[in-house]
């Protein structure tokens, strides 16, 4: 099991979309879930995470089924089937729980600790990765692959330091929070595990582990929202029981749009980290997270010593780690092998006796 060998254009074009729709999932779900006296003025007041999140998963789910049957994907690897599942189940399962107490702790630790706190335990996520790597995958990198990765998290800290309001947080806060970003990063490697193979176990393209694990995730999504108090609230926002009398349709605008960018990221998110690494895809989330805290630092005016900083630090480390990663690559395709053909080589000793006998005898 390891790293399965693409070019660095797939490589690149995976980021790039897992980068876009992630961009772009933060601030539409910004403008979609914060609350408004009226929705659709100002912002979408769709407060509704586990209600949202399993729409998400359906769509997801769908979508992929769909890719698999409709476009011939289904021939390049195991068709999802229930005799599949129950083969993979101790890994599907697995990754569904991940994706759901990573996304549903994460949204109630924002309101049991300040943001800063939240941001700050988020950061970890790439140092908390690598110790699942070596948990599971027995995957050991160099010291200095882990001292980069010690200095993306410090910088992602320094970065947060302006955003310390002196809010309190609680205790349980933080271990909701902490919680969160282990599922989180448990979820990678589990993903990169399943997609890649490992010993005795074949592995599975990320179309079918997708649409397992946003199908379980759905069905956990469900049960949540029926014993929570979004019940209530969701269905009168859909029948326009709300300060906007077509809140419905505006419920079905933000549930489709927002789906269909859930479901770039998650396939982008899968093949990424079959092409790279849990690590390297933490890493990119860190990156993505201090691109975003540059917008905001130029537009804001934050331009305190600590946030750039943390910037330059996290920029520095990042670019250090993809060339620590790259170099390997690079140098093996200088190496020609010692058996093989050389430029001083003449092209009649390359060919077999018979092809030469037939050459001259034309």
């Amino acid at each position: 099991m390891g790293q399965v060998d693409v070019g660095w254009r797939l490589q690149a074009l995976a980021f790039s979309v897992y980068a876009v729709s992630n961009i772009g999932l933060n601030y539409f779900n910004s403008w979609a879930l914060r609350q408004a006296e009226v929705p659709g003025l100002g912002k979408g007041d769709f407060n509704f995470p586990f209600f949202y999140t399993m729409f998400h998963m359906v769509a997801s789910a769908i979508a992929c089924l769909l890719l698999l049957n409709c476009c011939g994907a289904a021939k390049e690897g195991a068709a999802p089937s229930f005799a599949l599942l129950w083969e993979y189940k101790w890994q599907i399962l697995p990754i569904s729980i991940c994706t759901v107490l990573g996304t549903a702790l994460n949204n109630w630790s924002l309101t049991l600790v300040a943001l800063f706190v939240n941001q700050v335990i988020k950061s970890c996520v790439p140092a908390v990765t690598c110790a699942f790597e070596f948990v599971w995958l027995r995957k050991i990198d160099s010291w200095k692959i882990y001292l980069l990765v010690l200095c993306i998290c410090g910088g992602s800290v320094l970065t947060q330091v302006d955003n310390f309001d002196g809010a309190s947080s609680t205790i349980v806060g933080i271990v909701v929070c902490a919680i969160a970003i282990c599922a989180a990063s448990a979820r990678g490697v589990l993903q990169k595990a399943i997609t890649s193979g490992t010993p005795g176990v074949e592995p599975l393209q990320p179309l079918v582990v997708l649409m397992w694990d946003a199908s379980f995730s759905a069905v956990i999504l469900f049960f949540m929202w029926v014993f929570s108090d979004e019940r209530g609230r969701s269905i009168d926002y859909l029948l326009g029981r709300t300060g906007n009398e077509l809140s419905g349709l505006l419920a079905a605008g933000i549930i489709s749009f927002g789906s269909a960018l859930a479901f770039t990221h998650n396939i982008a998110n899968y093949y990424y980290i079959m092409w790279t690494s849990a690590l390297t895809m933490a890493i990119g989330g860190n990156g993505i997270k201090i691109l975003l805290l540059c917008v905001s630092a130029v537009s804001d005016g934050m331009t305190s010593p600590a946030t750039i900083g943390g910037i330059a630090l996290v920029v520095s480390a990042s670019a250090s780690y993809a060339y620590l990663q790259y170099q390997p690559k690079a140098q093996a395709a200088k190496e020609v092998p010692a058996d093989g053909p050389k430029e001083t080589t003449p092209l009649a000793a390359q060919q077999p006796p018979a092809a030469a006998k037939s050459s001259t005898a034309v």
